[in-house]
């Protein structure tokens, strides 16, 4: 698949895709997706080898979730496997969330790109609720970190 095959794949996206989603070509393979105005996805066309990047903005991470958060990602970034390639990402030490999926779409249809991206959004909207919209864990209260029983005794 080249460029050309990509523009008219979106092409057959946007006829399918029922009004529900905006499709936005940019003329070059790439395009972005949105609902109500939002933009929701970009993706654009590579080479070498060729595939379509798809990425989606999440959002900033809460200053007291980092670490989990760093962690979770991490940890999904290991599971290749199982998410398709796809990896998370930030850009910069506070910078926005990014959740990246490469397509290698030889004989693709606009079918399987349809498919495709309802799971990227899936997996996009339980990253953006477990990273950015949760709250913040709870420290431990002075009594959860008491032993049964009251406090520690000091024996001599």
């Amino acid at each position: 698949m080249d460029v050309a095959a990509m523009i008219l794949l979106i092409e057959e996206l946007r006829n399918i895709s029922s009004g529900a989603v905006d499709v936005h070509q940019d003329g070059q393979g790439g395009f972005t997706l949105s609902c109500g105005g939002t933009e929701v996805l970009r993706a654009e066309w590579a080479e070498g080898p060729s595939r379509l990047v798809a990425t989606i903005e999440l959002g900033r991470v809460a200053p007291s979730r980092k670490i989990l958060a760093y962690e979770a990602m991490l940890t999904y970034n290991l599971l290749w496997r199982e998410t398709g390639g796809a990896r998370m990402a930030m850009a910069g030490p506070d910078g926005e969330v990014v959740l990246v999926h490469e397509w290698a779409a030889e004989q693709a249809t606009a079918c399987d790109l349809s498919a495709m991206l309802a799971r990227l959004f899936q997996v996009g909207g339980a990253w953006r609720r477990f990273v950015i919209e949760a709250p913040a864990p709870e420290p431990p209260t002075h009594e959860m970190a008491q032993p049964r029983g009251g406090p520690p005794s000091v024996k001599a």
